[in-house]
C-alpha cells in the first residue's frame, strides 16, 4: 500500500512516551498494539517467525538511519525525533537537517538491534507472545 495513513502515522508518533522522540521502546509497542488489532479484526491474520524478524527490522533501520544512539547496537537508547518521524511517514521527506551516518551498518549490527527490539516487543505483546 503507497497511500499515507494519517491515522496510523498518527497513532505511532502518540505512541511516543514523552512527545519528543521515538524510543525503540515506543516502537515495540505500536508493533505490539497494531499486531493485537489485526489479530482482533482479521482472521486471516498470520504473524510467524519470519514476519516478526522482518518487523523487529524495520524501526531498526529507520533509527540506525535518521535516528541517534549511543553506537552500540545492543543498547535499546535508540531515538528519533518525533518532527524527523513526522518528516519521513507523515510527508515522506528526508528531515531537513538529516545528514547520512558516519558508520557503517551492515546485518550483523540490524540483528543485534532487532534482537533488542524483539526483547522489547514481548514484554509488550499482551499474554507474552
Amino acid at each position: 500500500n503507497h497511500v499515507i495513513q494519517p491515522d496510523l502515522v498518527q497513532g505511532l508518533l502518540g505512541s511516543s512516551q514523552d512527545g519528543e522522540v521515538l524510543t525503540m521502546t515506543d516502537f515495540a509497542s505500536w508493533q505490539s498494539k497494531r499486531q493485537n488489532d489485526s489479530l482482533a479484526s482479521n482472521s486471516d491474520y498470520t504473524f510467524g517467525t519470519a514476519q516478526k524478524t522482518a518487523a523487529s527490522g524495520e524501526p531498526c533501520l529507520l533509527l540506525a538511519i535518521f535516528g541517534q544512539g549511543s553506537g552500540d547496537y545492543q543498547s535499546a537508547d535508540w531515538n528519533i525525533s518525533i518532527s524527523d518521524a513526522k518528516s519521513i511517514f507523515a510527508y515522506e521527506q528526508l528531515p531537513s537537517d538529516w545528514e547520512a551516518p558516519q558508520a557503517s551498518f551492515g546485518i550483523l549490527a540490524l540483528n543485534t538491534m532487532a534482537a533488542v527490539v524483539q526483547s522489547l516487543w514481548t514484554s509488550t505483546v499482551e499474554g507474552g507472545n
